[in-house]
């Protein structure tokens, strides 16, 4: 939510490292011409091909299927936050736990696929998208905090201007 109201003034860089969610983002991304939308994951390291665990809207589309329409709308929304739920390297930590719990009401298995994704550092980010620095940070880190915002301190100390 932005308080600005013309969208050509709206700048920022949209990342996100599943393409379905990526396609999902181009319309809405298409509206602002200042904002650049990359398939990546923002990480410590750079890293090209590294795994990253995903619930995808295929898979989600095909459990929905799967239960009486009376439970579908409870289903939806417990699928739409594990399909937030994608992790590099690894599964998210609270993933087996909402898995057992739609097992338990449903009795439906909820498979999470391994995919690769890349991995930015802030500098390579910042370098690709042309833009030094920014106002407000706002990053969905799945656990991360810590290693993306070293990126931005080592970032940050090497160019102090950013």
């Amino acid at each position: 939510v932005a308080s600005e109201r013309r969208p050509h003034a709206v700048k920022g860089v949209a990342v996100e490292p599943v393409a379905e969610h990526v396609d999902t983002l181009r319309e809405p991304v298409g509206w602002l011409p200042g904002v650049e939308l990359v398939q990546a994951a923002v990480g410590e390291r750079d890293a090209w091909g590294a795994e990253i665990r995903v619930f995808g809207p295929g898979a989600r589309d095909a459990l929905l299927r799967r239960v009486s329409p009376l439970k579908r709308e409870s289903l939806q929304r417990d699928l739409e936050y594990i399909l937030n739920m994608s992790c590099v390297g690894t599964t998210h930590p609270q993933l087996p736990k909402l898995c057992w719990n739609i097992a338990e009401e449903y009795g439906l298995r909820v498979d999470v696929e391994s995919r690769q994704a890349d991995v930015w550092t802030w500098s390579s980010l910042s370098r690709s998208c042309n833009f030094r620095g920014c106002e407000v940070l706002l990053v969905d880190t799945e656990g991360y905090d810590a290693q993306i915002l070293r990126s931005l301190i080592r970032h940050c100390r090497w160019d102090p201007e950013a």
